[in-house]
């Protein structure tokens, strides 16, 4: 039996239960914001964050860029869909590409001058599996004492096989004795 009696219409019943969501969902955000205000943060520390915006505009501006469309374009001016051929150099795991502003680009430095993937690089991918492709990126761009302080993406075009060690050093990091 309805004790509030026949007055009550489905609108009024439609009302009183937004209301009650609504008040529900104040409360709920209340609790989360506490619970968010109850953590622990790790603040970064500015001189950190210069040092990792350097980083970003280093590997971003120390190389020409390309879309999968130019890459593939360069590589088969006849294909039907160029950006299926740096799609499928990069699923094979010959190559790599980062994602900025919605775009995906790939490094100039790893392909030679016909547009082919230079074949040391799917070795230095291999090398590096499981880390982020800006990583791998900032390593190429990096000054390597293997390579004679030489930037890895620079050595690549006259000595790939050395980077290919630069990489496997990398990766097995300092050995101290």
């Amino acid at each position: 039996m309805d004790t509030l009696g026949p007055s009550i219409t489905p609108q009024i019943k439609a009302e009183l239960t937004r209301l009650v969501r609504r008040r529900i969902s104040e409360q709920e955000e209340i609790a989360l914001q506490g619970l968010v205000d109850a953590s622990p943060v790790k603040l970064v520390s500015p001189s950190r964050a210069e040092m990792e915006a350097k980083a970003v505009q280093a590997v971003l501006s120390g190389t020409d860029w390309e879309t999968a469309a130019i890459v593939g374009t360069r590589a088969n001016p006849r294909a039907a869909n160029a950006n299926a051929v740096a799609s499928r150099w990069k699923k094979e795991g010959k190559v790599f590409s980062i994602e900025r502003a919605g775009l995906t680009l790939y490094p100039r430095y790893i392909f030679d001058e016909l547009g082919n993937p230079i074949p040391e690089v799917a070795q230095v991918l291999s090398i590096f599996a499981g880390y982020r492709p800006f990583r791998i990126a900032s390593w190429f761009e990096s000054r390597n004492s293997m390579l004679d302080g030489e930037r890895p993406r620079v050595a690549l075009a006259s000595n790939p096989s050395k980077v290919v060690e630069a990489a496997r050093d990398h990766v097995v990091g300092a050995v101290h004795g």
